[in-house]
């Protein structure tokens, strides 16, 4: 029997404790899912993020009681800089009853879940809440990073109706300015600073 890492998140607060959990994969086979790419410039600093690889299999939820929802999930997010450095951030909006297809809102109130490349995050739910879970930050060092997960599970709880997921890799990327070292607040210098978000396809979870 299979044994992973399953970490509690609840509300906005990551849970510390590490307890023992037992997955267990539904009937269906895992749905492959679109690659992705997005391009933005400024200046003479180009962002480029791929996602691929990414795929969601529904599984059964632990809780066994209607009310969870859970989906096993892998994939690929690679970003490359032209110049400068930044930061990579990956993971998923997760919604109960709404639909996440047309969703650009800004990616705030996180929810924070395990770093690790497996594990399970399980997370309360409630009608008409969206969620952002958010799986890891990378650094950019010269001018490349990459984050990739693999039987990572997903389950929502007390949804009690249809729940969607899509994830989104968002990177933040800065060239040639400096903070006066006399004061901190003031940011000088010429160059440029990029933001992308790269969100992928929304599906269901069981």
């Amino acid at each position: 029997m299979k044994r992973t890492s399953k970490v509690a998140v609840a509300s906005a607060t990551l849970i510390a404790g590490v307890v023992a959990g037992t997955a267990v994969a539904g009937p269906a086979a895992a749905v492959g899912l679109p690659n992705g790419y997005k391009k933005v410039s400024e200046g003479a600093m180009t962002v480029q993020t791929w996602r691929t690889g990414e795929s969601a299999m529904p599984a059964l939820s632990m809780a066994a009681n209607g009310a969870g929802r859970s989906a096993v999930l892998s994939g690929k997010v690679t970003t490359v800089l032209s110049k400068g450095s930044g930061s990579l951030r990956v993971g998923y909006l997760v919604g109960c009853q709404v639909s996440l297809g047309s969703l650009t809102a800004g990616l705030s109130g996180t929810v924070a879940a395990t770093p690790s490349l497996t594990g399970t995050f399980s997370l309360p739910l409630a009608p008409g809440q969206i969620k952002l879970v958010q799986l890891s930050q990378v650094s950019i060092t010269n001018g490349h990073a990459q984050y990739q997960y693999s039987g990572l599970e997903v389950e929502v709880q007390g949804c009690g109706g249809a729940a969607q997921a899509r994830s989104y890799a968002k990177v933040e990327a800065v060239d040639g300015y400096a903070i006066s070292a006399s004061n901190t607040t003031n940011i000088g210098g010429s160059g440029a600073y990029v933001q992308s978000t790269l969100f992928g396809k929304p599906f269901s979870l069981n």
